[in-house]
């Protein structure tokens, strides 16, 4: 009998856990573009939408995380305050180390009240990882020709 006190017990202060753990998120955010491509020099805008329920007043902080090879960087969008909806754009310049031919994985993280929401973003950069060498190995055949003609 006393077993099935202490198990009574135990479901009893574990079953608010299990409510508060199953409620969803009171509030949601959708991010435009999700996926999108870009030249290097090009800075990319996004469009960031926070829904909440009516009873929600907390802020919110908007943070973009993303990771490409083995650099790792977050940007902070900012606060989002009530009342909701709000929308609001942040633009991106590709940072100068990320090379072309590269496709940036991340996501848009969203926290408030005790709650934490993200939605994935990628972001394509056009060209190739290989222009640097290209072009470095043009620059020697180009003064390899020069030198030639200089000789004739």
């Amino acid at each position: 009998m006393k077993k099935i006190v202490l198990f009574v017990l135990v479901l009893l202060l574990a079953y608010p856990t299990i409510l508060v753990s199953a409620q969803d998120e009171p509030f949601s955010i959708q991010v435009s573009p999700q996926s999108a491509e870009t030249e290097k020099t090009d800075p990319v805008t996004y469009t960031v939408t926070v829904n909440a329920e009516p009873d929600f007043e907390d802020s919110i902080d908007i943070v973009l995380e993303v990771s490409v090879a083995s650099i790792s960087r977050s940007f902070t969008l900012g606060t989002v305050n009530p009342p909701y909806p709000q929308t609001f754009e942040h633009t991106l310049t590709i940072p100068e180390e990320i090379p072309k031919g590269v496709t940036i994985s991340g996501k848009i993280v969203a926290t408030g009240g005790g709650y934490i929401v993200d939605e994935p973003v990628s972001l394509k950069i056009k060209g190739s990882i290989l222009d640097p060498i290209i072009n470095m190995i043009n620059q020697i055949i180009n003064q390899i020709r020069e030198i030639i003609n200089n000789l004739f």
